[in-house]
């Protein structure tokens, strides 16, 4: 298996954490590039939009982003950062209210990280 379905898996062993961070761009690099093959070169999109749970994710798409923001195919980049590891009311919780905010973060004119604060109500 590839690097990183063996990390997916959990076998932390194939590779050093500082290493992490470019398997995850590599990884959205390729379905980026698989993206733009199917939707043609020349159509730029408005935002690259990252959600995930760790800061790797995190960095690698703002690293990912700003290469192709100068390559001319994105404007904006936004992410936003989950709760790692959360209890299943938390995770239930987080991923209703990024269902409702879905529209506000793609419609923000700029680039913008979204912390798991953002998604969260206070009492959790």
């Amino acid at each position: 298996p590839s690097e990183l379905a063996a990390l997916a898996q959990g076998d932390v062993r194939v590779a050093p954490p500082c290493s992490w961070k470019g398997l995850k761009r590599r990884a959205m690099e390729r379905v980026a590039e698989e993206r733009l093959s199917e939707l043609g070169a020349w159509r730029a999109w408005e935002s690259l939009i990252s959600i995930g749970d760790s800061e790797i994710e995190r960095l690698a798409a703002k690293e990912l982003g700003l290469a192709l923001a100068d390559r001319g195919v994105v404007r904006y980049v936004k992410t936003v950062k989950l709760v790692e590891e959360p209890v299943p009311a938390r995770l239930t919780a987080q991923a209703r209210e990024l269902c409702r905010r879905l529209r506000e973060i793609v419609d923000h004119p700029g680039s913008r990280h979204y912390s798991a604060a953002y998604l969260m109500p206070p009492r959790f």
